[in-house]
């Protein structure tokens, strides 16, 4: 099920302290880490931590671990 997370400050903190080089995907990956979710999907994985709470994914990736 896909499910869009909200942008509560909190998030934006949580970005800020990251040192993530990208703010947009900073955001992006603690909405992702503060909403709970299975994975973050994206084109460009290598702007995100590679070993962090959330896995990320490729969106050919993303589709391969679905279900048939």
């Amino acid at each position: 099920m896909l499910r869009i997370a909200d942008g509560p400050g909190q998030a934006a903190h949580m970005a800020l302290q990251s040192h993530m080089p990208d703010f947009e995907d900073a955001l992006q990956y603690a909405l992702a880490t503060l909403a709970g979710a299975d994975c973050l999907v994206t084109r460009n994985p290598s702007d995100f931590p590679k070993r962090g709470k959330v896995p990320v994914l490729t969106p050919e990736e993303f589709l391969k671990s679905q279900p048939a």
